[in-house]
């Protein structure tokens, strides 16, 4: 017993560099997030020390969270996967109809006077899901059996439940899903079955649109004007009301030299619309330099990197998983803003984890970066059960 306990002891760690990185990107957010916020609080007639105090009670509220779920022992979380599936299938169907709507498209609701985004939480539901489906059917999954195919039901029920209000976010759970699938080794007619099943519930949807407008998005056109933007060539001699958020996110960039206009400082803040947020990454390469902009992608990178490791040093199948799918929603979405923030992608709305000002999204991916490090603190504890409740029944 005294062994086990001096071995629970010692394997019993966080991953200092990943806290580190978390930490510092949860500072630049409070310091990014004051500077851009100037015009959205003078629009909301507030002041920006209230923004700034907002921020920084959320990150440290989050931090609080993120250190109490690192004690959760994570391979419980796989008996709840479905659970957390039909709550958040729930939540989706309940913001289509009564969500807070904004710019013509439900995506939050209200409960006790917090507002979030029910598809945050599906993401990591999905994770958790898919993590306990390869865990619980790994020696079946060398083979494929379709009844094996048609438990993955959440990924385009959850997709297609997102996708009228948020394509993006629809595409990146689907993108995580078949990421998963094919870096855990799965047989490769299960993600392309999977992929096969979620093309035809996209086609139906375009297809029940044409008679019943159930995409709004579709309805104003806004997917098809964005990439038309995205591709147009830049304006000469353009009044600055005839500019588009595009070309407002590229002066921002333009501008930043190598060190930035320094904080404060941008320029564009003031038209470009949810700056402090959708588009943070372009205020800080304007405000900061191309210094500012290499840095962030470093700490993700880095981020990446200690990820990566906590996936490989898992016990379990469902440990890998999960530390794969969480890590890959993070990296995943902060590549596809930086991307937008600098006119590689067409612009939509994606934050940057971390950083982008926000309530419960801040919460839930500090949540999800306690389930890494979760994962890591408890790396041999679930071995360690298995072979104490072994000596029981062979004792």
């Amino acid at each position: 017993m005294k062994t086990l306990e001096t071995t629970q002891t010692k394997t019993n760690q966080i991953d200092v560099i990943l806290l580190t990185v978390t930490v510092i990107l949860c500072i630049i957010s409070i310091l990014a997030v004051y500077s851009a916020v100037g015009n959205h609080a003078y629009m909301k007639e507030k002041s920006t020390v209230y923004f700034l105090t907002r921020q920084l009670l959320l990150v440290v509220i989050g931090l609080v969270m993120m250190y109490l779920i690192t004690r959760l022992k994570y391979f419980s979380l796989a008996r709840f996967g479905q659970l957390f599936i039909f709550i958040s299938i729930f939540l989706l169907i309940y913001t289509m109809f009564w969500g807070l709507k904004v710019n013509g498209v439900r995506r939050w609701i209200s409960i006790f006077g917090l507002t979030f985004q029910p598809s945050d939480f599906a993401k990591v539901s999905v994770i958790i899901y898919i993590s306990g489906w390869i865990e619980k059917y790994r020696q079946k999954l060398n083979t494929f059996d379709y009844r094996l195919l048609i438990h993955l039901w959440p990924v385009p029920v959850i997709s297609a439940l997102i996708f009228p209000s948020n394509f993006s976010t629809a595409a990146l759970v689907f993108a995580i899903s078949i990421a998963l699938l094919i870096l855990m080794n799965v047989k490769r007619h299960y993600w392309l079955g999977l992929t096969g099943i979620s093309a035809s519930v996209a086609g139906l949807l375009f297809l029940i649109n044409i008679f019943v407008t159930i995409l709004p998005r579709s309805e104003d056109n806004t997917w098809g004007n964005r990439i038309s933007q995205h591709f147009a060539p830049p304006p000469v001699n353009a009044e600055p009301e005839d500019l588009t958020q595009k070309d407002y996110i590229t002066i921002a960039v333009a501008t930043g030299g190598l060190f930035g206009k320094m904080p404060g400082k941008s320029s564009m803040r003031i038209f470009i619309a949810n700056g402090f947020s959708d588009f943070i990454y372009a205020i800080i390469i304007e405000e900061y330099g191309l210094v500012g902009g290499v840095l962030i992608v470093l700490l993700f990178l880095i981020f990446l990197y200690r990820s990566i490791r906590i996936a490989m040093k898992s016990s379990t199948d469902f440990g890998m998983c999960l530390a794969i799918g969480l890590s890959a929603m993070i990296m995943i979405q902060a590549f596809v803003h930086m991307c937008i923030s600098v006119g590689i992608l067409p612009v939509t709305g994606q934050t940057l984890p971390l950083i982008s000002m926000g309530g419960t999204s801040m919460w839930f991916m500090l949540m999800a970066i306690g389930l890494l490090q979760s994962i890591y603190y408890h790396k041999e504890s679930e071995n360690q059960e298995l072979h104490v409740n072994q000596i029981k029944v062979n004792g």
